[in-house]
């Protein structure tokens, strides 16, 4: 009878600590019927929590929602209150990977799930964040801007649009030419593997030139000291949003590298003000604050953390001296020509031109100009 009773107590003790389990530790599902269209999530303590859904870095071909760092960033927003997702994609690395359609497939039908499913891990699919690092940041930034324009699986069904993006340590312009972008050649190598078919999706893939869509906040995060994914991605990315009416905040870590986000407790960076970023948005901040209201910074922090300014005027300087300028012709990022200049004679000895554009639209430009010495540079800015 003993014995009875002491089975008895193990098989509930077993089915308690099960249940216990499933309702607040990782529970895997299928969005899709591939290897890798899978998703772990993990259920609020609360109803009616904010989601968090979270995509891993990896370079587009490695990576994993069971690594070490994609746990605990799981369960240290779900300790804060929060239902979080966690999802694996498509990676370049698969032996039947069929390009870029699939990995930004895979988000749309994972979100999806997301959609349909926030009753059962206790969230509110109003309250959506999605976070990524790396080229998870880079899949995240993007995911925002063309959520709803179609085009890929699992886009007929209701699309689930965040409340906010965060991104830390993304990279998100290729097109380098006349930016002071730094892009290491084996990111190039792996970003054009990502893609399969550059031609078609070479643009297409690249977060700045999208505006179409937006969340209703952007957060980019970054280290001064990052030299695989260069900290200036993060100010061009965040000048675009800027520029074309979204709503972006950019915050700089002085001295921080590529591994910015590896160090996974609520009391450290970046975690401190990402955390702090989203109370602010769930407290009626529409587009957030990088810090708290009426808090005094130096002038260089309230540069970061602000909007930056339209452009005006482009500063253009040449590799050697020229005396004559051919030619000047500026295009948007849809390939349409905008305006062009006369040639201009220069005096003795210039190694620069001035053009004002304030009259020109507010957008992503890039200015094409031929000297007489053959040379053709090439600039991108924002207006």
């Amino acid at each position: 009878m003993q014995l009875a009773r002491f089975k008895l107590f193990l098989l509930t003790a077993f089915f308690v600590l099960s249940a216990a389990f499933c309702a607040l530790g990782q529970v895997e599902v299928a969005y899709g019927d591939h290897q890798r269209q899978k998703l772990d999530y993990y259920r609020a303590n609360n109803r009616y929590a904010p989601i968090l859904v979270f995509v891993h870095g990896g370079s587009w071909k490695g990576g994993d929602k069971r690594a070490s760092k994609s746990v605990k960033i799981a369960e240290l927003f779900q300790s804060k209150g929060y239902a979080v997702v966690s999802i694996n994609y498509r990676l370049s690395s698969d032996t039947d990977y069929g390009g870029f359609q699939d990995v930004i497939s895979d988000l749309h039908c994972a979100m999806g799930w997301v959609n349909q499913n926030a009753n059962t891990i206790k969230g509110d699919a109003d309250r959506v964040v999605v976070f990524g690092n790396s080229a998870g940041a880079h899949l995240a930034v993007l995911y925002g801007l063309i959520v709803g324009t179609g085009g890929y699986d699992c886009t007929s069904e209701e699309q689930l649009v965040p409340e906010v993006v965060i991104a830390t340590s993304g990279m998100y312009l290729f097109d380098t030419a006349g930016t002071n972008l730094q892009v290491k050649p084996w990111v190039f190598s792996a970003f054009d593997d990502m893609l399969v078919d550059s031609a078609t999706y070479w643009r297409k893939a690249q977060p700045v030139y999208h505006t179409a869509t937006s969340p209703k906040a952007f957060y980019l995060l970054a280290g001064t000291g990052d030299t695989l994914a260069d900290p200036m991605h993060s100010r061009w990315m965040h000048d675009s949003l800027t520029v074309n009416g979204h709503c972006s905040r950019l915050k700089f870590f002085e001295g921080a590298n590529h591994g910015l986000a590896n160090d996974v407790r609520e009391e450290k960076e970046p975690y401190v003000t990402i955390l702090a970023h989203l109370d602010s948005v769930w407290n009626g901040m529409v587009c957030g604050a990088v810090v708290p209201p009426g808090t005094e910074l130096p002038e260089s922090e309230v540069a970061r953390a602000m909007p930056n300014p339209a452009h005006d005027i482009v500063n253009v300087v040449f590799k050697e001296e020229v005396t004559r300028v051919e030619e000047i012709v500026l295009w948007d990022f849809q390939g349409n020509q905008v305006a062009d200049w006369p040639g201009i004679d220069l005096i003795e000895n210039q190694y620069r031109i001035i053009l004002n554009v304030a009259e020109i639209n507010r957008g992503l430009y890039l200015l094409k100009i031929r000297t007489d010495k053959g040379e053709t540079t090439e600039k991108m800015f924002l207006r």
